[in-house]
């Protein structure tokens, strides 16, 4: 169901690009950082079912970086397409084990649709969505002794977002967002960073 709400989404905004029109603005790169939050069902690491003890991770920290192009779509708006690789990881001890849990998420199809408002205003908010490749590696280990194993999964979820670009110049701004992933499990993001114009 998620997946195909995704497909509908995209396929209703290339329709609107198609309609209206497109052309290229600028393209840059960029960096982010924030806090994840899990929800209550994850991440669950595959190895503690057998021993009913709580390996819920709930909270980690992510960073990651951006490139961009910028695209103005008539009388709609703006278009950027914005492929991302973002990173998060969390720990967790248990009084038994430790966890660990890294998860790169390939957002290589991420786009961003800006509503038209005057050029002379420096806040330009945002939403998306976008499928995402996502790669999730657990790690544990015993605590006093040499039992650890690692383990890597990759499944293809979702990302929906937004948030808000803050000009601080022509070449430079500011952003804040909110980003929810969709996947086996689900996490909230919220996260800060800076896009830079290159080209």
């Amino acid at each position: 169901m998620k997946i195909r709400l995704i497909i509908f989404c995209i396929s209703l905004c290339a329709a609107l690009v198609a309609a209206q029109g497109i052309g290229y603005k600028n393209a840059g790169m960029g960096f982010q950082l924030g806090l994840v939050v899990t929800d209550n069902d994850g991440p669950h690491f595959p190895y503690w079912h057998y021993d009913g003890r709580n390996d819920d991770i709930d909270f980690g920290f992510n960073f990651g970086v951006h490139g961009f192009i910028n695209f103005r779509v008539g009388a709609i708006g703006e278009a950027q397409y914005r492929p991302n690789i973002d990173t998060w990881f969390g720990f967790e001890n248990d009084g038994v084990y430790d966890h660990v849990i890294v998860e790169i998420g390939l957002n290589f199809f991420d786009t961003r649709y800006y509503p038209p408002i005057p050029q002379h205003i420096a806040v330009r908010p945002y939403v998306g969505f976008a499928p995402a490749i996502i790669i999730d590696i657990y790690h544990w280990e015993e605590d006093g002794t040499s039992n650890d194993d690692t383990d890597t999964e990759a499944e293809i979820g979702g990302n929906i977002y937004c948030g808000a670009d803050f000009r601080i110049s022509q070449k430079t701004c500011f952003f804040l967002e909110t980003r929810g992933k969709f996947g086996d499990w689900d996490v909230f993001k919220f996260m800060g960073g800076m896009s830079f114009v290159i080209w």
